[in-house]
């Protein structure tokens, strides 16, 4: 009886009740912000309908004058054709966290234990998505007590096109891109001068085989559907 009534304790103990709340996080955006109870996860959900985006992704008013900090983000954007700027999404770093607590910086083991940053961009419905230089250029910036995970996932069946330093300059942990299809860019075109310690690529994308790579002390990660 009583190792069933620790059993339902340590279920109960284990639950984490996450809060949907509408937030005034970043213009031109609908935005959630989901909160857990014990504050370990803090997740921002914003979505655009089809409104015009100029130049870069900007804090409201509102977040700049009463900041918070999220670990999570999760941007959509329904848009026909759509210019990915310079640093477009780099004011999001103003939300990131500042410091990892003591009680998340350590394991039940006495090591140290890393938070992580996660990153999702989401384009739908487009019809011609362009990136332009410098997209993500040093998005992250100094983050070192965090591991770092930026994810495109790119499900329209439009054009897409890379300029020439599109990617350069980004360093990140963890990357994923979705795409149907790259072409006619090779992977180097892509991912040209970028920093990333782990890297998943699933589309079509002018490649001779699907390999695992080293360089640059840096290790890859390719899951391709290859031109022929």
């Amino acid at each position: 009886m009583t190792s069933v009534i620790y059993s339902i304790l340590l279920i109960i103990v284990s639950i984490t009740i996450v809060t949907t709340k509408p937030c005034d996080i970043l213009e031109n955006m609908s935005c959630e912000c989901h909160s857990s109870t014990n504050n370990e996860t803090e997740q921002l959900s914003c979505t655009n309908y089809y409104t015009p985006i100029n130049g870069t992704i900007q804090l409201t008013n509102i977040s700049l004058q009463n900041p918070r900090s999220f670990d999570s983000f999760h941007l959509t954007f329904h848009t026909r054709e759509f210019n990915i700027s310079a640093m477009f999404i780099n004011q999001l770093s103003y939300l990131f966290p500042r410091s990892l607590s003591s009680s998340s910086s350590s394991s039940s083991f006495g090591g140290r234990q890393q938070g992580k940053i996660k990153i999702i961009l989401t384009f739908q419905d487009y019809l011609q998505l362009n990136f332009e230089d410098y997209s993500f250029y040093q998005l992250f910036g100094e983050k070192s007590d965090y591991t770092t995970s930026l994810s495109l996932e790119l499900t329209a069946s439009g054009q897409i096109t890379f300029a020439p330093m599109a990617l350069a300059q980004l360093t990140v942990d963890q990357m994923s891109l979705h795409s149907s299809s790259l072409e006619p860019y090779s992977f180097e075109e892509v991912f040209n001068n970028t920093h990333i310690g782990s890297l998943s690529v699933e589309g079509k994308i002018k490649q001779k085989q699907n390999r695992i790579c080293k360089k640059n002390s840096m290790i890859f990660l390719f899951r391709l559907h290859t031109s022929k």
